[in-house]
């Protein structure tokens, strides 16, 4: 596990972009520079666990590395999973050095997103240079592999941005569909956190509505 200072996460290419949105996400703070922190009242602390793709996967399949995150979740105030070597799925399914089987990719992506949603951010990229995906575009890539045999894109990375508010919400908000999400265009998540229930029923009906609003209040 690597920990670091802001001064050292700014020289990390590979996280800086990603860092830098997570920020003005969780924190909304306004006019952030890529890897800046000094517009943060309170130094944050920062935990990075790097891995190569083969030990990522690896560890998922021994939950050594749900064990690592739940400790960097506990510890840190950004816990990050930096993962290098992001290899092109055939057929759906990737075959690291020292596994005896091939694995699926939606379940790897699929995994690592359930520890996006505690906290985690996951940032994968090709290698230390290259411009890191965002977690929805890695979602949406294991939602098709779910659906179909093979998954042969042009890019295995797609390019780096930030969160449509769209995504936000299908993410954070389990139920929301994207034809649903249009109707809280303006809103924040920290205000959709504290509706109602009675207002997500009126935008969703009464079963989804509670649904969704029932799934955040778990959390």
């Amino acid at each position: 596990m690597l920990t670091m200072d802001a001064d050292e996460a700014r020289k990390q290419a590979a996280v800086r972009l990603s860092l830098a949105t997570l920020l003005k996400d969780e924190f909304e703070v306004d006019n952030l520079f890529v890897g800046d922190f000094a517009a943060l009242d309170t130094p944050l602390s920062l935990g990075i666990e790097r891995k190569s793709f083969p030990n990522l996967v690896q560890s998922l399949a021994s939950n050594e590395l749900d064990e690592q995150l739940a400790r960097m979740v506990d510890i840190y105030d950004i816990p990050v999973l930096l993962t290098e070597g992001l290899p092109v799925p055939v057929a759906g399914k990737v075959r690291v050095y020292g596994a005896q089987r091939s694995y699926t990719y939606a379940w790897i992506i699929g995994s690592i997103v359930g520890w996006y949603l505690r906290g985690v951010m996951p940032v994968f990229v090709k290698d230390v240079k290259a411009t890191p995906p965002t977690v929805a575009a890695l979602y949406g890539v294991a939602k098709k592999l779910e659906h179909r045999d093979s998954f042969a894109p042009k890019k295995v990375l797609p390019n780096l941005r930030p969160m449509s508010l769209t995504e936000k919400v299908m993410m954070q908000f389990p139920g929301v569909g994207e034809r649903r999400v249009k109707q809280f265009r303006g809103e924040s998540l920290a205000a959709l956190a504290t509706l109602p229930v009675e207002d997500w029923q009126e935008k969703l009906g009464k079963v989804t509505g509670r649904r969704v609003w029932e799934s955040w209040g778990a959390r």
